[in-house]
This record gives structure tokens, sequence and C-alpha cells, in this order.
């Protein structure tokens, strides 16, 4: 189940998550991609906890797309996107009349669905009026387990780098240890609380991409 609060994208597909994450993660979007597999999971999913948007493998070789389309398109909140490698112009075109808002080929138009994602997140969040509040008040010093001498450090160096207009910070620690829930609450109590917190696995970014779009080598 996810949490309501939080922009959620689904994704029906085989083999193009990789592709379709590194979309996400150019996307500036906060929030969650979840993959799916089997349609049937994808459906009980939908009806308990309808996604913001869901993009649909329309490639998917076990499955009849179209009428995949039609029974996740009576979910009218939920905005689908087809995607596809090599489907042809007929099988696209009665996508787009059975209800997907566009079909984005991967080869071609990866750059087209980065930007579909993040305006789509911007007018989610212009929606949620709340959402900043929200996020205020979860990513709150408050909201941080510790008593120990050295967390408290740590809360106290946070609470001087929230008072800086502009400073590069780097989290560094153990998995597990909350480098992440440290970093968004530096964020979201600063100045530029307005802004997108955009976190990036890297992992799940091909090397190349990551080189060209990150590092600029």
């Amino acid at each position: 189940m996810n949490d309501k609060n939080r922009y959620t994208v689904l994704l029906y597909s085989l083999d193009k998550e990789t592709a379709v994450r590194s979309a996400f993660a150019l996307s500036d979007a906060e929030g969650d991609l979840i993959p799916f597999q089997d349609f049937n999971k994808l459906l009980e999913y939908v009806k308990k906890s309808p996604p913001e948007l869901l993009l649909i493998d329309i490639d998917h070789s076990t499955q009849k797309p179209l009428k995949l389309i039609q029974t996740l398109n009576s979910f009218k909140q939920c905005v689908l996107i087809g995607i596809t490698r090599n489907n042809p112009l007929n099988i696209v075109v009665q996508a787009v009349r059975y209800g997907v808002r566009d079909v984005l080929s991967l080869d071609s138009d990866m750059l087209k669905l980065q930007k579909e994602i993040g305006g789509h997140y911007q007018d989610w969040r212009e929606r949620d009026q709340s959402f900043l509040e929200r996020q205020k008040k979860e990513y709150d010093f408050s909201n941080i387990i510790g008593q120990s001498q050295p967390i408290q450090q740590v809360f106290n160096l946070i609470s001087k780098i929230v008072k800086r207009k502009w400073v590069t910070v780097l989290v560094y620690g153990e998995t597990g240890t909350g480098k992440e829930l440290i970093a968004r609450t530096i964020h979201y109590q600063t100045c530029r609380e307005d802004e997108q917190f955009v976190e990036i696995n890297c992992s799940a970014l091909p090397e190349t991409l990551l080189e060209s779009e990150y590092i600029r080598l």
C-alpha cells in the first residue's frame, strides 16, 4: 500500500523498468515508482490505492494491451501513458482511443517521458496545497529519534546549516543510519523548502547515463 500523501507512479512492464527508472530519476519528481509484471496484482493495487500516473507497456507479450487499457481506464483519476519500443502505428492509435493520454517510444521519446513524469508531478503538487506543510511536519527535528551525544552534535550542526542560504552538504554513513532522513530534514527546514527534494538511486542508473547527466565526463 502506498502512502496516499506521496506522489506515486506505477509501471506495468516485463523488461522496461531500468529505462523508466532512468527517466523517473531525471524528472525531478519526488515520490515512488512501483513496478509490476503481474496484471492481476497491479489491478488489485490500483483498486486499493489509485496512483497519480500509470505507465503501461503496450509491448507486453503475455497480455492484450488494449484490453488492459480499457480495464485500467475505468479508474478515471489515474492518468495512463503507454510505453513501447516496437508497436505498430495502428496499435498506438487504438491505445490513444481507448484512453491512453500518449504513447512514447523508449528509443526516441525518453526526454519526453522524463518531462511527462516531471510535469505531472508538478501538477499533482500544485493540486495538493498541503504537501509542503506535511513534509515540513514529517521532517522536523523532533521526529528524529536519538538522545546520545553524537546525535545531539548532528542536531546542532543541522540547526546551523538550515539558517544558511547557500550551502552544500554531504551526508555519509553506513546503510540504515538515517542519511536520507537527515537530508530531507535539512531540505524542508531551510529557506529553499519550496523547491523539490530530488532523490536519485544511482545504483539503478546505467553507468554511462550517470556519467553524462551528473558527472559530465
